[in-house]
C-alpha cells in the first residue's frame, strides 16, 4: 500500500507539472527575473548615490571656483587702483598740493619701504609749516583725497607762538599691490 501511495503521489505530481508545465516555468522565469531585476536595481543604486555624491562635491568646487574667480577680479581692481608710482612723482605731488593749500614744505625725505605679503607701503617724512588749522586741513583733504593714494599715518602739530605758525611732522605713504 505504502508503494502504491507513492506511485499516485508521483504520477499526480507528474500530471500537475504536465498540466501546469508552462506555468511554473513562466513563474520560474518570472522569480528570475525578478532577482535580476533587483541585482540590477541595487547597483543603479549605488551608481545614483555615488553621483550624488559628485555632484555635491563638483557643486562645492564650482562654489569655490566663483569665490576665487571673485577675489581675482577684486585683486585686479586693487592692482589697477593701486599701482606703483616713483618716488619722485609722489615728492611733486605732495608739493604741488602743500601749494595749492597754502602750506610751505621745509623737507621730505623718502623712508625706507615696508614689504608685506600683498602689498609694498613706500613712506615719506614731511616737515613742513602752515599758517593756519584751515591751511593743514585743507593740505591733508587734498592728499588723501589724491588718486596717488597717500595716507596719512601720523601728525604733530607745534604751535610756534613768534611765527604764529604751525610746525608739523607728517608721516605720509603710498601703497601698492605687489601680486
Amino acid at each position: 500500500m505504502k508503494i502504491d501511495l507513492k506511485i499516485d503521489l508521483q504520477k499526480t505530481i507528474n500530471n500537475l507539472f504536465e498540466a501546469h508545465k508552462s506555468l511554473i516555468l513562466n513563474l520560474a522565469f518570472i522569480l528570475l527575473s525578478l532577482f535580476i531585476a533587483n541585482k540590477l536595481l541595487k547597483s543603479q543604486l549605488k551608481e545614483i548615490d555615488a553621483l550624488k555624491a559628485k555632484k555635491e562635491t563638483e557643486f562645492k568646487r564650482s562654489g569655490v571656483i566663483k569665490t576665487i574667480s571673485s577675489m581675482e577680479k577684486k585683486v585686479a581692481a586693487y592692482k589697477i587702483l593701486l599701482p606703483r608710482k616713483d618716488p619722485s612723482s609722489l615728492i611733486n605731488t605732495v608739493t604741488t598740493v602743500a601749494k595749492e593749500s597754502g602750506v610751505k614744505i621745509e623737507s621730505i625725505r623718502p623712508v625706507q619701504e615696508q614689504k608685506f605679503d600683498d602689498y609694498t607701503k613706500v613712506p615719506f617724512s614731511v616737515l613742513l609749516l602752515a599758517p593756519s588749522y584751515n591751511s593743514l586741513g585743507r593740505f591733508i583733504s587734498k592728499i588723501e583725497n589724491h588718486q596717488d593714494f597717500l595716507m596719512v599715518d601720523s601728525l604733530n602739530i607745534k604751535l610756534q607762538s613768534q611765527a604764529r605758525e604751525l610746525d608739523v611732522d607728517l608721516s605720509l605713504s603710498n601703497i601698492f599691490t605687489t601680486n
